[in-house]
């Protein structure tokens, strides 16, 4: 392969794409922040939002008292909304829809 390289031949190797299958949501993107404390739930979420689609939905599950006012202030530095909000056994959920 080196002597056509040599001689001016480009030698290109064609790769077959690797198959992707879509995949199947069956509802929101869930970030388990649970047992972490600020700054974790809003980084966590600052990376499990970006693998969605705009318009998407990622829920938080966090244990942190912060957590509220953490992800509201990400929500609103980010554009982003906190479309629900609930709390059960200790464990606060969060819904956070990502901006168009």
């Amino acid at each position: 392969m080196g002597a056509w390289v040599k001689a001016g031949y480009g030698v290109t190797r064609q790769r077959a794409a690797p198959a992707v299958e879509p995949a199947v949501s069956s509802g929101p993107r869930v970030v388990d922040c649970r047992g972490l404390s600020c700054p974790w739930p809003s980084m966590k979420l600052a990376k499990a939002i970006i693998e969605v689609a705009p318009g998407g939905l990622v829920e938080v599950l966090a244990t942190d008292p912060g957590a509220p006012a953490d992800l509201d202030a990400f929500a609103k530095r980010t554009g982003h909304r906190v479309v629900e909000r609930s709390e059960s056994g200790g464990v606060q959920r969060f819904v956070v829809q990502r901006a168009q």
